[in-house]
């Protein structure tokens, strides 16, 4: 299923409802802090690619109140941005959400000991 926000409206309501009102979201092109900030980002790209959306390609894997999910965001032709990695960080409840930190791009592979990586 593609996601897709399209009112500001809708958007409120969403955010409210995961209990974003304290929210913290980190990625290494945004920082956005609660709600209003939160919002502004989602509608600043959707304003630079319209009819793109965001497509979950994994599960939610969840333990110890910390969940990760893979995700891409895919263009009207079908194209795609490389897929994305959010680790969110849930209430006491784990129910809300109260931060993510989102990484971009496929984790590069560690270098052979002889040329300096590890073992």
């Amino acid at each position: 299923m593609c996601i897709v926000v399209h009112r500001k409206r809708r958007e409120a309501a969403g955010v409210a409802a995961i209990g974003l009102e304290r929210w913290r979201d980190v990625y290494r092109t945004v920082h956005a802090v609660g709600a209003e900030e939160l919002l502004a980002h989602i509608a600043g790209i959707q304003s630079k690619h319209p009819g793109a959306c965001i497509l979950r390609t994994s599960n939610v894997d969840v333990h110890h109140g910390v969940a990760r999910f893979a995700w891409k965001f895919v263009m009207p032709d079908g194209s795609s941005l490389p897929e994305g990695l959010d680790i969110a960080f849930l209430d006491e409840e784990q129910k809300r959400i109260t931060r993510i930190i989102g990484f971009f791009g496929l984790l590069k592979p560690v270098r052979p000991l002889a040329e300096g990586g590890v073992s």
